[in-house]
């Protein structure tokens, strides 16, 4: 089969997220690099404020830091995420040229199907990530409009106190300027969340090409062994064993689906590395942001919302990698659990060496220290949430 993967209805949100964002590495030089400087100029102005507001607070309110490092933190974890992104380019242009190669080494209507089926699972993950970054984003951008709105409702003796976004301090009077702040750092919560839903979006895409692969393989051998049965024929000449043809390519396309598994991994690592680490971070200093806005009922909706984003990030990297361990682990069963037993030597032969390279498991992981499953996810998730029980018995 052929198919124009990249315009596909499989890819086609990815690659104009990847775009927009200058990431994909398909599109004019220059057009990237419009893009990228754009972005790195944003970002990098938005650190200012987090740093002035720090320095400002340092000796006298210990909160105002704390959300400054928070709102640091995550900003420079955005950048991070892009500078990665651009230095693995040339690895990522490859993860997506085996996806396209990938695709024409399917030759069987059933094969189609079961990739089809993991590429569309892939797109709907996509659309619901995108979806549910945004509505997150659209209350959290909104949520500081709500003093104003509610003077021009119900009006009193001068005006509320304004909320802002990130909360940064400015060269110039923040709240003489409070629309021009609020732009600003609208745009840079808007181009964050784009970042996030861009990048990830794409990696889950990437790994559900990966997983549907190993689908093509399992589906194989089931119908090698199947055939085997039906034939009860067991002749050690390979022209006329068909069984052990049909398992000689099983494992041919194994061995494919674990090289693009490690691309994945060399493409992905640094990138898993820098965002857990910081994520981890984050959840840290977030957890005592939210105690410190108990008493403010909005502005702790808001850092709760950031809380709980972070964990469904996290979730959302992690869930790909546990579904690569899961189907390279299933191919396992899959060579074991059938009719081995009416195949030829031969073909008995090469499942069990398929069986033994399938001892260990494909893995996602950051930087070669953490592995990308949910079990790991888990202990992350209950660790951070430790750390709200212990700062909240200080308080």
């Amino acid at each position: 089969m052929t198919m124009d993967f990249y315009n596909s209805r499989y890819f086609s949100i990815n690659r104009r997220m990847m775009t927009i964002m200058g990431l994909w590495p398909y599109q004019d030089f220059k057009t990237k690099l419009f893009i990228r400087t754009f972005l790195a100029i944003v970002l990098g102005i938005a650190l200012i404020p987090q740093i002035i507001s720090i320095v400002k607070y340092t000796n006298e309110d210990s909160d105002k830091v704390i959300q400054g490092i928070a709102t640091l933190l995550y900003v420079t974890g955005i950048t991070l995420k892009i500078l990665t992104t651009i230095t693995s380019e040339k690895k990522i242009e490859i993860v997506y040229r085996n996806i396209v190669d990938n695709w024409k080494l399917l030759d069987d209507e059933n094969e189609i199907r079961t990739m089809t089926e993991y590429s569309e699972f892939g797109r709907l993950l996509t659309i619901g990530y995108v979806a549910y970054m945004f509505f997150a984003l659209g209350l959290f951008v909104t949520m500081p409009m709500l003093p104003m709105m509610i003077d021009v409702i119900s009006p009193i003796n001068g005006s509320r106190p304004r909320i802002f976004i990130l909360d940064g301090e400015y060269i110039a009077d923040k709240n003489e300027n409070y629309g021009k702040v609020y732009i600003f750092e609208s745009l840079t919560c808007i181009m964050s969340v784009f970042v996030f839903s861009t990048v990830d979006s794409t990696y889950a895409v990437c790994v559900e090409q990966c997983v549907g692969l190993m689908a093509v393989v399992r589906l194989r051998l089931k119908l090698a062994t199947a055939k085997a049965a039906r034939m009860k024929y067991k002749s050690d000449s390979d022209e006329h064993d068909i069984p052990y043809q049909l398992v000689s390519s099983s494992a041919k396309l194994h061995i494919k689906a674990i090289s693009f598994a490690r691309i994945l991994d060399s493409s992905y690592s640094v990138n898993f590395l820098l965002s857990m680490g910081s994520n981890v971070m984050i959840l840290s200093v977030g957890s005592v942001v939210i105690l410190i806005n108990l008493g403010r009922p909005m502005e702790f909706i808001r850092y709760s919302m950031i809380f709980i984003g972070l964990m469904i990030h996290m979730f959302y990297l992690s869930w790909p990698g546990q579904k690569v361990i899961d189907s390279s682990q299933g191919i396992l069963y899959d060579a074991y659990n059938n009719e081995w037993y009416e195949c030829s030597k031969k073909t008995k032969t090469l499942l069990k060496f398929m069986m033994l390279r399938c001892i260990e498991p494909c893995q996602l992981t950051a930087g070669g220290l953490y592995v990308m499953n949910i079990a790991n996810f888990g202990s992350l998730a209950k660790t951070s949430m430790s750390y709200i029980t212990v700062f909240a018995s200080f308080r």
